[in-house]
């Protein structure tokens, strides 16, 4: 087991699941039985039959990090099909790698695209729960694959929750986001691209072109962003700490306290209404109206404007840290904040406006209608946003 053929043969195994690359072999048949674990050449890593629930026998082949006492599942092979015995066949040919469980049956299987040997780029396009370095989230269109996270569904069960996170790859609009939800709810969480990161989150996350988010190693090459199993719908980030071999949470959606606010027992979320946000004042969240606007008396919530409005006698209110609205109504390549200023004032329909960063490039993105949607960060993480009010609102 120690022989280079076999480790070439490991390396294999672990690295395809982790979205890199090897040459060593075409095929292999690897046999795999409880208790025993495949680790990388690095012996970062281990690969192995996990049964997350003791009291009934179903097992999972998984990943997790070799230091880890607690063998945290960084990946799942056969999560929606379990095996009933730790005992299988691992089978890679003809660019197809198979789970092979009793009596012959094929319990996972995915194809590793990219060309007619393993010398070919290869990629696993089927993440799990978590994301690693170098893993990706979004549309694939080398492979044809969407590449979205769904969490377990619970902790002791690893099959496919209904929750997903996903990136919200719209070619056609400047203001990117992931997003979180059920695939029928009306109304999903979105994480609004500030240029830098993905609202308050660590900056993680890039986008690597116009359909493709890739985790970067800003926190480590064993850090990790997982969807959790619980009650609360959350995306953790975690780093890896060597001395203590635990992973420490670094970020959490579940401490946002907007977010467990505005969403209901059933799981779906709804906004402060226009021209409202959700802000936290001492650790309370509440909706707050822009300035220049007052509460609605309607019970549906939201905000309108305190005075008569005329767009020739307006000006711009600065809001920082923003959760930019949604349904912005169209957006432009244009150089400098005083362009896009002028280009919102020409249209007396335009009731706000954001520079915004993708790929490097500037655009002016601009709001016409109510703005509905919105969240005040407290600190890090956002956008500055320009509010159009009344001039007399600003004093």
């Amino acid at each position: 087991m120690k022989s280079d053929s076999m480790f070439c043969v490991y390396s294999l195994v672990v690295l395809l699941l982790l979205l890199l690359q090897s040459s060593c072999v075409e095929s292999f048949i690897l046999k795999l039985e409880r208790n025993e674990t495949f680790p990388s050449p690095t012996n970062v890593f281990e690969l192995g039959f996990v049964q997350p629930n003791v009291f009934i026998s179903r097992w999972y082949l998984g990943i997790w990090l070799a230091q880890d006492p607690k063998r945290t599942c960084l990946w799942v092979a056969n999560r929606d099909n379990a095996l009933t015995t730790p005992m299988g066949t691992l089978t890679f040919s003809n660019n197809d790698l198979v789970l092979i469980g009793q009596g012959n049956k094929t319990v996972w299987s995915a194809n590793l695209t990219g060309g007619g040997d393993v010398n070919s780029q290869m990629s696993f396009d089927n993440p799990t729960d978590t994301l690693l370095p170098n893993m990706r989230l979004g549309y694939d269109p080398k492979t044809g694959s969407r590449k979205v996270l769904k969490p377990w569904k619970n902790q002791t069960d690893p099959s496919s929750g209904y929750l997903s996170l996903r990136f919200e790859d719209d070619f056609y609009s400047a203001v990117v986001a992931i997003s979180l939800g059920h695939p029928l709810s009306a109304k999903n969480w979105s994480i609004v691209w500030n240029g830098y990161s993905f609202g308050d989150m660590p900056p993680i996350l890039e986008i690597e072109n116009e359909t493709l988010l890739v985790m970067t190693n800003y926190l480590g090459n064993h850090s990790r962003l997982t969807l959790e199993a619980n009650q609360e719908e959350s995306i953790g980030v975690y780093t890896w700490d060597l001395k203590s071999r635990v992973s420490k949470a670094s970020w959490s959606l579940s401490k946002d306290d907007c977010h467990g606010y505005l969403r209901d027992v059933a799981g779906n979320y709804r906004t402060c209404g226009s021209y409202s946000f959700c802000s936290t004042t001492n650790k309370a969240p509440m909706c707050s109206c822009i300035q220049g606007f007052h509460q609605k008396t309607e019970p549906s919530g939201g905000c309108v404007r305190s005075r008569a409005f005329n767009c020739n006698d307006s000006k711009y209110l600065l809001l920082k840290n923003m959760k930019l609205p949604e349904r912005h109504f169209d957006q432009y390549q244009l150089d400098g904040f005083e362009t896009c200023k002028q280009f919102c004032h020409s249209d007396c329909a335009c009731t706000a406006f954001a520079l915004v960063e993708k790929l490097n490039n500037s655009y002016c993105v601009y709001w016409t209608g109510e703005l509905d949607d919105m969240q005040k960060y407290s600190g890090f993480g956002g956008q500055q946003l320009y509010v159009r009010v009344a001039a007399k609102d600003l004093g």
